[in-house]
Formats: C-alpha cells, sequence, structure tokens
C-alpha cells in the first residue's frame, strides 16, 4: 500500500491549491505533478509480490483523477472520507486491507511522512519511509529501486 501525495505522486506543486481548495484549477494543473524516478518500472516489477492499495489523507475525487491522469492502477483507495478516524490512525490502513482480503500484519505501507510510518506500526504493518528529496534521514528510502529490495525482503519474510 502506498500514500499518494509526495510518496506514488509527486504532488508538492497542487499542495496550496488542495489547501484552498481551488479544485478545478487543481485538476487542471495535473500536468505540474509527476511521478518519482522509475515509479513504472517498480509497479511493473513488484506486481507479483501482492494487490497495490493507496491509503490517502485527500479526498477520493481528487485521489481517483490524480491516480488516472498518470495512468496508475490500483486495486483499492481508501480515501479521506472513506475511513475516520484518519492517520496516523491506523483505521485506513486496516480499512485498505479489508478490501483487498489481507490481514494488515501481512502489508507493507510505503509513505513519505512520520504519520504514514505512526499508521502502519499501529496497524500492524511494515513501514517504508521515503523522500524523494535526496534528503533523507538513516532509514528512508530515496529510490524506487532500494524500496523494491526492500520490498522483496518484506515479502519473503511475511511469507513464513
Amino acid at each position: 500500500m502506498f500514500d499518494l501525495d509526495d510518496t506514488l505522486v509527486l504532488s508538492h506543486e497542487l499542495a496550496e491549491l488542495r489547501r484552498t481548495r481551488q479544485w478545478k484549477r487543481c485538476y487542471s494543473e495535473f500536468g505540474r505533478s509527476t511521478l518519482p524516478t522509475g515509479t513504472p518500472a517498480f509497479l511493473d516489477a513488484a506486481k507479483g509480490l501482492g494487490r497495490f492499495g493507496v491509503v490517502t489523507t485527500s479526498h477520493r475525487t481528487y485521489a481517483e483523477k490524480l491516480l488516472k491522469f498518470h495512468n496508475l492502477a490500483i486495486d483499492v483507495l481508501v480515501a479521506y472520507h472513506d475511513v475516520s478516524p484518519r492517520k496516523p490512525d491506523p483505521a485506513p490502513i486496516i480499512a485498505a486491507a479489508a478490501k483487498i482480503n489481507v490481514l494488515p500484519n501481512r502489508c507493507v505501507y510505503i509513505g513519505d511522512s512520520d504519520d504514514d510510518v505512526t499508521a502502519a506500526i499501529r496497524a500492524g504493518a511494515q513501514p517504508i519511509k521515503v523522500c524523494w528529496t535526496g534528503h533523507n534521514a538513516v532509514g528512508v528510502l530515496s529510490n524506487w529501486d532500494d524500496v523494491l529490495d526492500q520490498l522483496r525482503f518484506l515479502h519473503q519474510e511475511l511469507s513464513r
């Protein structure tokens, strides 16, 4: 499972439009968002490790449109209005796991914030923290190749 904004899609350029709820303009400026380098190859390589889900504090319409804009096929989406309370509470990750019919402790959650890590841990999922800017701390991954290596390792461990 993935966080959406600034994890699966680099959408920081849209943050102010989202914050001020200028949705029409936000949607028209999706071209200002990008995918982290190597995202399509990563998703293709990770296909055999399980189903994909997005857990986001963004609202569903925005999330669906952004995923579609970037041609990202995701099995399940849990967005802002789908569950309460929200991250860092574990409820959204637990809900996403239920939708893909897997226990949360058999899931990996990839995100860019401390709230993402906290939510994953509270849900019993394995967290992977990413930072695409290169200003990362120890234990924070900065490219999809490293994430894939960690994901493969966790998949092997969770399969035992």
